[in-house]
């Protein structure tokens, strides 16, 4: 990688593609084999160390291969042609999201029907209560009249 290079990374918590070039390269003398060297992008705050990056997984390897960006929780997949990023966007990301989602409306609905069965079993104690006291209530006027 070099000063100028374009790389595509997926976003995998927005479930999107973005370009961005390799800005600067900040060389790191204290380790020699330059894995540590880091890696400044256009357009992205975070950086990342030259061993962080995982070029162009593999859809075998798409769960482990995330590339973690310095300064930043995001993760990203990176890739140097367009095409394998939308393709793992499609075929990975995509799917990914579209599950968690599915997922919480189904939590979402299963607690709405128990709201809904919660409220209609304390509706239904209230109108016993209700009625049950003014039973007693008329017993007790009747009593005393």
């Amino acid at each position: 990688m070099k000063v100028g290079d374009i790389l595509y990374f997926v976003d995998i918590s927005l479930g999107k593609v973005t370009k961005h070039k390799i800005n600067t390269i900040k060389v790191n003398n204290s380790f020699t084999r330059g894995d540590y060297d880091v890696l400044v992008f256009t357009g992205i705050k975070a950086y990342a160390f030259k061993s962080d990056i995982l070029l162009n997984p593999t859809s075998e390897t798409y769960f482990h291969s995330h590339t973690k960006m310095r300064n930043s929780n995001k993760t990203y997949l990176v890739f140097t042609e367009a095409e394998n990023a939308y393709e793992s966007l499609v075929n990975y990301v995509l799917p990914r999201i579209l599950e968690k989602k599915i997922q919480l409306s189904n939590e979402l609905r299963e607690s709405y029907f128990t709201s809904i069965e919660e409220v209609a079993k304390f509706e239904s104690e209230l109108k016993k209560s209700k009625d049950s006291c003014d039973k007693k209530c008329n017993a007790l006027k009747n009593k005393f009249v």
